[in-house]
């Protein structure tokens, strides 16, 4: 309760989690409390401080109901799974530092955020960037310039970028520690009177107040 009494006081959007408590009533809410609180969840599962964070224990049980509730010809999914990704905000001129926030695990989401199809560019074996695929065609603002290795710029990234990991053929939450990653082969870049300018570092860049939508 006291973290969404937060996201409200700080205009950040509600998780999905969060979202599907204020559905389920009082009397859903208590028995998945105390299934939460179970020795299989607490002891057998091994969440990490972080996953427990995100209410992870939660989303796991919700999920074994929707794959139980799926057996009935016609169910439609709803996604409810989050991830936390690191995310590069940039707007019809201004390209914004980067920051964490918890996102919805869908490539329905992923596609409302980049606004369009998305293309994936690994910038290292575990750290992937989200783009816009269509960006020229759509005349997306510059947001990035991409680095390679040796420091040679390799192309600019347009519109809104998300940075997560992956594991196995999934998308998963992105770590602090990846933020030097990102933050090497990912450099600040925006067109001023058809001139294009690349930022020496995030740190001149003016910070997104918004949320993620």
């Amino acid at each position: 309760m006291e973290e969404i009494f937060a996201r409200l006081n700080a205009s950040t959007p509600l998780s999905p989690i969060q979202k599907t408590r204020s559905i389920m009533g009082s009397e859903m809410a208590l028995w998945l409390r105390e299934l939460c609180q179970s020795d299989f969840l607490t002891q057998s599962a091994c969440m990490t401080v972080a996953q427990l964070r995100r209410e992870a224990d939660l989303e796991v049980m919700l999920q074994g109901m929707l794959l139980l509730d799926a057996r009935h010809e016609g169910y439609e999914y709803t996604a409810i799974s989050t991830k936390e990704a690191y995310l590069l905000r940039v707007d019809e001129d201004t390209p914004y530092k980067g920051y964490f926030a918890e996102v919805e695990n869908s490539l329905k989401a992923e596609q409302d955020f980049v606004g369009g199809h998305i293309g994936v560019i690994s910038l290292n074996d575990e750290v992937d960037l989200i783009y816009n695929e269509e960006g020229c065609i759509l005349n997306l603002p510059v947001n990035r310039a991409l680095v390679g290795s040796e420091g040679m710029i390799l192309t600019l990234l347009l519109g809104n970028l998300m940075c997560v990991r992956h594991k196995d053929d999934e998308f998963v939450s992105i770590k602090e520690e990846d933020v030097e990653v990102i933050n090497k082969h990912l450099i600040p870049a925006f067109r001023l009177l058809d001139k294009l300018f690349i930022a020496g570092s995030n740190d001149e860049l003016p910070d997104y107040e918004g949320g993620v939508e």
